[in-house]
């Protein structure tokens, strides 16, 4: 909350849509999205069934055309177990051959307003798959690169380092800013 980043959402989901068209951004509980990010075990488990009961609820008397929901996605950094979740600061290797990171790992939702149904992603396809899987990096998607000496010493200095906010609340809006237009386009 203290870097704002809904706040760089709603602003990059109006700049996307464009002049004339409203958008708001809708309240809800901190909890809400806990059935999402840390489903129940179960034998047969859709997240998608998750997400579009949690944006019912949610925009319950809203009446909007359509529900933009950014979530966390969980990436890896290559070659270990070290999962990537949502937005965050990462330091890998060792000693000499040490790297520090920014990186985005989200994922931008369409619901339709009035049946909430999922809009299909026009920028997931073949070849964008297939550029992923052929970057030359242990981090995937959205990442920049950082001095060592700006990786923080604990969460604490984390969350209270304007450098990282700074820079992660940039990556984010740059990130957006790339996938927005195709995802809204009508």
């Amino acid at each position: 909350d203290a870097w704002g980043l809904d706040d760089i959402i709603v602003a990059r989901v109006r700049a996307a849509a464009g002049p004339g068209v409203a958008v708001r951004r809708l309240s809800y509980t901190n909890g809400a999205f806990t059935p999402y990010n840390h489903p129940k075990p179960a034998l047969f488990h859709n997240a998608q069934d998750d997400l579009t009961a949690i944006v019912r609820q949610i925009a319950a008397n809203a009446n909007c055309e359509r529900y933009v929901v950014v979530t966390k996605l969980n990436g890896v950094l290559d070659g270990t177990n070290q999962t990537l979740l949502g937005v965050g600061v990462l330091n890998h290797g060792t000693s000499l051959f040490s790297r520090t990171h920014l990186f985005v790992n989200i994922h931008v939702t369409v619901f339709d307003g009035q049946t909430f149904a999922i809009h299909s992603n026009p920028s997931v396809s073949l070849g964008t798959v297939l550029a992923g899987a052929l970057e030359m990096t242990a981090l995937r998607g959205p990442h920049r690169e950082l001095d060592n000496a700006l990786y923080p010493a604990n969460a604490a200095a984390a969350a209270n380092s304007a450098t990282l906010r700074d820079g992660a609340r940039a990556l984010l809006a740059e990130t957006l800013d790339k996938t927005l237009p195709a995802i809204l386009a009508p």
